[in-house]
C-alpha cells in the first residue's frame, strides 16, 4: 500500500512539476498558430476520462483534508529555521532578477544577453522601459547582500505592479509567486547575514508563511486553469516536440492529468499540511524536468526559492489558524 502511494505521488508530482512555461519554450507565431486550433473533447465536454479523473482528485482531497485536519501541530516555527529560509530565499530570488536584467534566461530563438526581461523569460524589457533592467540588476545584488531586505521587499513589490501594468495577464502567470516572496521578505526581513531593519524576533510571523503559501497555491492554480484548461494545445505541442516520457498516456490525457494535479498542488500549498516534503519532491522534479526539456536550469529561481523556505522552516496549515480563532472566539465570549 506505501509503495502505490509512493509511486502515485511521485507520478503526480512530475505532472503538476511541468510548470514549463510554454511561453518560454515555444515561438509566438507557433503560439498563436496553436492557440487558434480546437481544443482537444477532453477538455470542451465530460467523458469517462476527465470526470474518472476529476472525482478521484476530488475524493484525494478531501481525504487530505480528514486525515490532516486534526493531526498535531509543531507550531511555532524555530526562528532560526525561519531565517535560514530567508536567506535561501534572498539567494534564489536575487540571483533570478539578475539573470533576468542581463538576459542569461532568453525565450527559445533568443540569443544569451541579448534581451534582458523583466522576471521571467517570456516578458522582454524594451525602450522606454529598459532602464527598468538596471533596477532589477540592483535589487538582486542587494538582496543576496542582504542590506535592507524589508525595504527591498516593498521595492520588489513596486516592480511586480509595474510588471502588471506593462505586461497585463502576461505577469499574472508570475505575480502570485514574487508578491508572496516579496510580503514574506518585507514582514521578516532578510534572515541569516542581513543587515538593517530587521523583524522582531517573535513567533507572530505566521501570518506571512499563510500568504507565501496562499499566493503561492493560487499562482500554481491561476497558471493550470490559464493555459492548460483554456489553451491545452501549448503543452501538447511541447510534449509532441520534446518526444516526452509520459508513461504511455497519450499527450492530450497527460495534459488533462497535468491540469488536474497543478490544481491540487495549488490546493495543497494553500492547506499547508506537510510542505517540507512536497516543496522537496517539486524541487527535485523541477530540476529533473529542466534538463528533460532543455530549459535553463535557472529558470525557475524564484520557484526554487520558496520551496526552499518550506524545505528548511516547514509551513502553517490553515487548520492551525482555524483552531487559534475558534479558541480565541470562544475565549472571548466567556
Amino acid at each position: 500500500m506505501k509503495r502505490a502511494f509512493v509511486f502515485t505521488f511521485l507520478f503526480f508530482s512530475m505532472c503538476a512539476a511541468v510548470y514549463a512555461h510554454e511561453q518560454w519554450l515555444l515561438p509566438a507565431n507557433e503560439m498563436e498558430r496553436l492557440a487558434n486550433l480546437a481544443k482537444p473533447s477532453l477538455f470542451r465536454a465530460w467523458g469517462l476520462f476527465n470526470s474518472t479523473v476529476a472525482l478521484l482528485a476530488l475524493g484525494f482531497l478531501l481525504a487530505w483534508i480528514v486525515f490532516n485536519y486534526r493531526q498535531t501541530i509543531k507550531i511555532p516555527i524555530p526562528i532560526n529555521r525561519l531565517e535560514w529560509g530567508l536567506l535561501a530565499l534572498r539567494i534564489w530570488t536575487g540571483m533570478m532578477l539578475i539573470a533576468c536584467s542581463l538576459g542569461f534566461l532568453p525565450k527559445t530563438g533568443v540569443a544569451y544577453f541579448t534581451e534582458p526581461t523583466l522576471f521571467a523569460s517570456d516578458l522582454a524589457l524594451v525602450p522606454p522601459w529598459l532602464f527598468l533592467q538596471w533596477y532589477e540588476l540592483a535589487l538582486g545584488i542587494l538582496l543576496i547582500l542582504g542590506f535592507y531586505v524589508r525595504l527591498l521587499g516593498v521595492l520588489l513589490l513596486a516592480l511586480v505592479f509595474s510588471a502588471l501594468y506593462l505586461y497585463g495577464t502576461s505577469m499574472l502567470q508570475y505575480a502570485g509567486f514574487y508578491s508572496g516572496l516579496a510580503l514574506f521578505l518585507l514582514i521578516n526581513g532578510g534572515g541569516k547575514f542581513s543587515y538593517g531593519l530587521q523583524q522582531q524576533k517573535n513567533t507572530a510571523y505566521g501570518k506571512s508563511y499563510i500568504l507565501l503559501q496562499t499566493l503561492t497555491g493560487l499562482n500554481f492554480i491561476y497558471a493550470a486553469v490559464s493555459v492548460k484548461l483554456l489553451n491545452p494545445n501549448l503543452d501538447i505541442a511541447i510534449l509532441s516536440y520534446k518526444n516526452a516520457f509520459t508513461f504511455g498516456i497519450p499527450y492530450p490525457e497527460f495534459v488533462f492529468l497535468m491540469l488536474v494535479v497543478e490544481i491540487i498542488f495549488g490546493l495543497l500549498f494553500i492547506l499547508g499540511w506537510h510542505l517540507r516534503w512536497l516543496s522537496l519532491a517539486l524541487l527535485s522534479l523541477f530540476v529533473f524536468l529542466s534538463f528533460n526539456l532543455g530549459e535553463n536550469i535557472f529558470a525557475h529561481s524564484f520557484i526554487y526559492g520558496i520551496l526552499s523556505v518550506f524545505i528548511i522552516s516547514g509551513s502553517y496549515p490553515i487548520s492551525y489558524f482555524a483552531r487559534l480563532y475558534g479558541d480565541n472566539s470562544r475565549k472571548s465570549q466567556t
